[in-house]
């Protein structure tokens, strides 16, 4: 066996590719003799993120194909061969024995890169559509993950392994109590929160701001979390407002959003793949507001998933109103046999050793006469 592992991952462009992968890379971690290498894009979510906790970086220029726009498909084509040039000598360097792709434009250029170099890859899906850069890359890597069993679909099934979508440690651990006097918050009122991704979603905003006037009757706080560009924007909206009974704790950006989901009654957010494991890991209702203009409406797809399950309500972008959030609120926050059900059946959609699975995929394309599952506590 070898006495040192190099694994690179490549993921980038939103949240919901690069917390996953940072889950992993953490679980990744705590393994002796391995050697681990983050690729992502140049001034990047991904290079604040991941520099900021100490894993090495390596960023590459890489640009996103907009479909349809035909026009701009030569400069694409260059960006592209310029990006798995990139990608070839941080191979040539690095060496890896595995490469991981999380998902997002940036993964393409490194996976098709390493797997006709003839290194071994995985990539790793998250929605119930898979996206072009995954369908792409499943022709040429040796292994797929998936987090949605219809998005199987799109892949050789002799390659595909359901998995889930990993979260991070945090998510899972989160005590309500101790959550709850972090954030401040109230311990005797019902908890709310309403977020709309990494980067916020200006008509959730705006529709949760026009709701408080009718919740203002009910016992509850609402933990809404803008995203950077708007928090003024709904601060200034909320700031003239004189709630009694209804509390608003307002907040730009909250990186131990774990806290938030662990103080949760109910989510209000996007539909987005992460969003959705995270909220499903903590066994928690919610009302799910597809982003109408996602990819193939992947969105939508997903959070029909759960509401199937009985796990969520889905409300359309074009249903959003103030008073129609409201009331989808209303009558789930006071029906407690409800609540109850949904969140029966939002844990039992949860995945909450997807991390440990995808860990164990990984090792066992680096170390293929291994069996060891690094996942599994040795006995004594």
């Amino acid at each position: 066996m070898k006495n040192d592992v190099k694994i690179i991952i490549a993921t980038g462009g939103t949240g919901g590719h690069l917390y996953p992968a940072l889950a992993v890379a953490r679980m990744l971690g705590t393994r002796a003799n391995l050697k681990l290498l983050f690729v992502g894009g140049k001034g990047s979510l991904e290079e604040k993120k991941v520099s900021s906790i100490c894993i090495p970086f390596r960023g590459i220029v890489v640009r996103k194909f907009l479909r349809g726009q035909f026009i701009f498909l030569p400069s694409f084509i260059l960006n592209l061969c310029i990006a798995c040039i990139q990608s070839f000598f941080i191979i040539m360097e690095f060496r890896p024995d595995v490469v991981v792709g999380m998902g997002g434009y940036v993964s393409g250029p490194v996976l098709l890169t390493s797997a006709l170099c003839g290194i071994p890859t995985l990539i790793h899906e998250q929605n119930t559509v898979a996206g072009l850069t995954n369908r792409i890359l499943a022709k040429f890597v040796r292994r797929i993950g998936i987090t949605f069993e219809m998005s199987r679909r799109y892949f050789p099934n002799t390659k595909t392994e359901f998995i889930g979508n990993p979260v991070r440690e945090e998510v899972l651990t989160a005590q309500r109590d101790s959550s709850v006097k972090k954030l401040g918050l109230q311990p005797n009122k019902k908890t709310v929160i309403v977020f709309g991704g990494s980067s916020g979603a200006k008509k959730i905003n705006k529709a949760i701001v026009d709701a408080l006037k009718f919740l203002d009757g009910s016992n509850l706080q609402i933990l809404h979390i803008t995203g950077p560009n708007d928090y003024n924007y709904v601060k200034s909206l909320t700031s003239a407002l004189h709630l009694t009974n209804c509390a608003l704790y307002l907040y730009s950006y909250l990186d131990n959003i774990w806290d938030a989901l662990a103080s949760a009654d109910l989510v209000v957010s996007r539909a987005g793949a992460t969003s959705i494991a995270e909220i499903t890991a903590r066994g928690l209702p919610s009302i799910l507001i597809p982003y109408p203009y996602a990819s193939e409406n992947h969105q939508e797809l997903n959070s029909r998933v759960l509401e199937e399950k009985g796990a969520a309500r889905v409300l359309l972008d074009r249903e959003l109103t103030g008073e129609n959030l409201a009331r989808e609120i209303l009558n789930l926050i006071g029906d407690d046999e409800k609540m109850k059900r949904m969140a029966y059946q939002s844990k039992s959609f949860g995945q909450p050793d997807a991390t440990k699975k995808l860990v164990n995929a990984i090792y066992q394309l680096a170390l293929p006469e291994s069996l060891l599952s690094v996942a599994r506590p040795t006995r004594s």
